[in-house]
């Protein structure tokens, strides 16, 4: 059966008995993750989300994005992250896109307009790789935290980003790290350390970070270049290329 995904925002609020089922049926369907846990901490994130994704399947939830907005100090207009969760028996499908994909088009219906950053808080090497994928292709010069050259280039956005989505943590904007990021949620929410696979990728989350710790990603798609990328990446309808490329 062909998974189904459904969109609410602001206008569109999510009602409780689907609040309910999602975390009735996600928890089961994650057994390697503390989820249930995750949902207590996080118990607003479904309700406040300003775009919300659901995806289904046979009656069941099979995971869910969601997206909250946010004005930088410096005029920018982000789009925040504030969870990806994708039942396991659909992590090597393609319901993690569709997820995304969706909830991006949700948001750029309502702004009119894709953000100007994209980003993420993770433990999850996985999920580094993807934010990486939306970047532009020549060097990654877009995308933050580089993990094995400086990142000075985009110290001053980071540093932006973290006043509006970290603020009371300590933030290490050469690396990225947000010490302390879980923000409750439990260390044990994965029941075995996650891993992309990529030893330089994996072995900086393993040495340099704690389960408590979160490493703050993000695209800078400023440009209309580095928008128009990202826009393909998702699969959404892209405006007409220029190759303006200063942000």
């Amino acid at each position: 059966m062909r998974t189904t995904v459904e969109s609410f925002d602001q206008s569109s609020r999510l009602p409780e008995g689907k609040r309910r089922w999602i975390v009735d049926t996600l928890v089961p369907a994650m057994p390697r993750h503390e989820v249930a846990q995750y949902f207590r901490v996080k118990h607003a994130l479904l309700n406040e989300a300003a775009h919300l994704s659901v995806a289904s399947q046979d009656g069941l939830c099979a995971g869910v994005a969601a997206l909250s907005g946010h004005d930088l100090a410096d005029g920018r207009r982000m789009a925040y992250i504030e969870t990806l969760l994708v039942a396991e028996a659909f992590h090597q499908s393609r319901t993690t896109f569709r997820l995304l994909s969706n909830v991006f088009a949700s948001w750029s219906r309502q702004e009119s307009a894709f953000p100007d950053v994209v980003a993420m808080r993770t433990y999850n090497p996985r999920t580094y790789v993807l934010m990486r994928k939306f970047a532009l292709e020549d060097g990654a010069t877009n995308f933050y935290p580089a993990l094995s050259t400086p990142n000075v280039q985009h110290e001053a956005t980071a540093t932006l980003v973290a006043v509006r989505v970290a603020e009371g943590h300590v933030f290490e904007a050469s690396s990225g790290i947000v010490l302390g990021g879980s923000v409750g949620v439990s260390n044990g929410f994965w029941h075995e350390s996650p891993s992309c696979g990529d030893s330089k990728i994996d072995t900086f989350f393993y040495r340099r970070m704690t389960a408590n710790d979160r490493l703050l990603c993000f695209v800078d798609t400023s440009s209309c270049r580095a928008k128009y990328h990202a826009m393909r990446k998702l699969g959404l309808p892209t405006p007409i290329h220029n190759q303006e490329t200063t942000v």
